[in-house]
């Protein structure tokens, strides 16, 4: 065999092998096209290759979704669109689904670019399924007694790609109706909320977790000051700087109008160059590698905003197209709570407007409508309900341990992973030593030569001399105990027995920090306690139902655990804090009630890794609805008109 036929043959067998690849690739199309074309290409020696995808359901017009080598602007214009010469070539090829070859000798391509070209047209499909064309652009000059074999090597790339688009055609559809589906569970539930906080909680827990976000925010925009949800519970030291944070981007994004996206360590563009301070507070306090911003627009209205942060940038892209979907489907949802919460005595009005003008059932009318006002004014003011206080509430073990930082310096190694249980005094994280080591090193030789030379001294029998050395050699042990200090601070290690609970504790390998940052949080997960955010109006009549010597009864669901309905008894005032401070939103005062609980049908081992957070409902005993709503009222009115 000749040595160019073996090289030829080794080249096709290469190329074909490729073509296998991208045949199950799980890459994005244009490697996986350029993956086929470009080994094609530069196996058969052609001027260059056009994959051709129909651009409307009867294929009356292609584009180009890929293309290799020079040859391919003979057929492509700057708008990915085929040239007027090759559009009738495709529409028949796409007709008759089968490989068609169009040589010189053909008056095809006579008086074009085109003309001194032999094109293969071979059809791209699965299953009987057309998908595309494979367009290959020879020479003129190509032997005709070789078109079989280049038709039927072209075809293999054809087929590769068949499987390829088909498989991905088959994913894409998939993930849209997952999509989709999952859209339409979000928004039908949030039509059965009526208040925009409740349906801004509800969106940014459900979106968090439909996205696979680490956290996600949404913002409602309304005549007053913006309401602000997370999906997880914020840290009560980084709680104010996020909510203003959040708050600062959705008016950004609501003023631009389109959704905006910014990558941890990655220059942001010139027109975004204002908004530098906010990304860059935002990533130093969240730790996230991507985050999303999209506008929720009602019509030409932006009625709210909402932020996904993720730990992986690359994913951060790839569900932007889905936020979007969702943030367009709940949009009208969002815009009817907040319509019905500036307008509460619209359905009345409608109601009344309704029967206006039919005179003849006026009295009937009327009467019904007072009989319900008579019925509304016994129960709300003279039957008795229970009368509960609802909270924001989240569970936290009964003793936990912050790990910080006890000296400056990189981190070496992770010792532990997320979960991991660990004794008091196992080692967590290893800090990089060598310098201390060295230093080590070098006092420790001194130390001997100044031994050495202690023992002449004494020889020589010069007093003055000794008390010096003496002298030296005591700071250099000091010196060397802080040393020994240094290195042993290196090895930090849990004070408590318990479990990891901060996620992804190795992220910190290789950072360099400084004194008093926090590495890790460690947990005992024997005992439990449920942390309250009782709003500060509400306070006074759990200290008055403990102060009458009753027992005030709390039921708790997390929103991890919803199914399970957890109770606690709170007896003692002792449980209640003496300060208070602002909720997550920054609309009110609320107080801290703490109570232990006892779990039940809940994965102690899950519960501190997974969202811990949820409500509570105080029960305080029973009174009227009047009292329960109408004390508020009387309590603003005292504070702002009377007093």
């Amino acid at each position: 065999m000749a040595p160019e036929t073996e090289q030829a043959q080794q080249n096709v067998r290469a190329a074909l092998r490729q073509f296998e690849a991208a045949a199950d690739s799980a890459q994005p199309p244009t490697p996986v096209m350029q993956q086929v074309l470009g080994p094609l290409v530069e196996t058969t020696g052609s001027q260059g290759a056009v994959v051709w995808m129909p651009a409307d359901a009867a294929a009356q017009s292609f584009r180009a979704a890929g293309r290799f080598g020079g040859g391919a602007g003979l057929v492509v214009d700057e708008q990915q669109h085929p040239t007027d010469a090759v559009i009738p070539a495709l529409r028949e090829a796409w007709s008759q689904r089968k490989p068609a070859v169009i040589g010189p000798q053909q008056a095809t391509f006579a008086n074009t670019a085109l003309h001194d070209t032999t094109q293969f047209l071979l059809p791209i499909q699965q299953e009987d399924r057309g998908i595309g064309l494979l367009e290959l652009i020879c020479p003129g000059s190509l032997d005709p007694k070789v078109y079989r074999e280049f038709a039927a090597f072209a075809q293999q790339a054809a087929d590769a790609l068949g499987k390829y688009l088909a498989r991905r055609r088959d994913a894409v559809g998939a993930q849209d109706t997952a999509n989709i589906q999952a859209t339409l569970r979000i928004t039908q539930h949030l039509l059965t909320l009526g208040n925009p906080r409740e349906v801004v909680e509800d969106l940014a827990h459900q979106t968090r977790s439909m996205m696979g976000a680490t956290q996600a925010a949404v913002v409602a925009f309304g005549s007053g000051r913006p309401i602000v949800a997370f999906a997880d519970v914020v840290q009560p030291n980084n709680q104010a700087v996020r909510v203003r944070n959040a708050e600062l981007l959705g008016e950004a994004v609501r003023a631009r109008g389109t959704p905006m996206s910014f990558v941890a360590d990655q220059a942001i563009e010139d027109e975004d160059e204002a908004l530098a301070p906010l990304v860059h507070e935002l990533f130093t306090v969240s730790h996230a590698q991507g985050v999303t911003l999209t506008p929720i627009r009602s019509g030409e209205t932006a009625v709210g905003a909402m932020l996904l942060e993720y730990d992986d940038a690359e994913i951060a892209g790839q569900r932007a197209t889905a936020q979007q979907e969702i943030c367009d489907a709940v949009a009208g949802v969002l815009a009817h709570a907040q319509a019905w919460q500036a307008r509460p005595l619209r359905r009345l009005s409608n109601a009344i407007a309704s029967v206006h003008g039919r005179p003849r059932s006026a009295m009937v009318k009327a009467g019904i409508t007072l009989g319900i006002v008579a019925a509304v004014v016994v129960v709300g003011f003279f039957v008795p309900v229970s009368l509960p206080i609802k909270a924001d509430a989240r569970l936290e073990p009964a003793q936990m341990a912050l790990v910080t930082m006890p000296q400056e310096g990189r981190i070496e190694a992770c010792l532990v992973a997320a979960g991991q249980e660990v004794a008091a005094g196992d080692p967590l994280y290893r800090l990089d030593d060598q310098d201390w080591q060295l230093q080590l090193d070098d006092l420790r030789s001194k130390m001997e030569s100044a031994i050495v030379a202690l023992y002449d001294m004494h020889r020589e029998g010069d007093p003055a001399k000794i008390a010096r050395q003496n002298l030296e050699l005591k700071q250099m042990e000091l010196k060397q105990r802080s040393l020994l200090r240094s290195i042993d601070r290196c090895m930090i290690r849990s004070p408590i027995a318990g479990v990891v609970l901060t996620r992804n504790p190795d992220q910190l390998v290789g950072r360099t920090m400084s004194v008093g940052q926090d590495m890790v949080e460690v947990a005992q997960l024997d005992e439990f306690r449920l942390i309250m955010d009782v709003p500060e109006a509400d306070l006074a009549l759990v200290d008055a139902c403990l102060t009458e010597g009753k027992a005030v009864t709390v039921e708790f669901i997390s929103r991890a655990w919803p199914d399970a309905l957890q109770d606690a008894t709170i007896e003692s005032s002792e449980s209640m804090s003496a300060t208070s401070h602002m909720d997550m939103s920054g609309s009110r005062f609320v107080f801290q009630v703490i109570v232990p609980i006892d779990l039940k049908d809940m994965p102690r081992e899950a519960l501190p890794l997974a969202n811990a957070s949820g409500r509570a409902k105080l029960i305080v005993g029973d009174s009227s609805i009047a009292f329960r709503y109408g004390r508020e009222a009387l309590g603003f009115l005292r504070m702002t008109l009377l007093f």
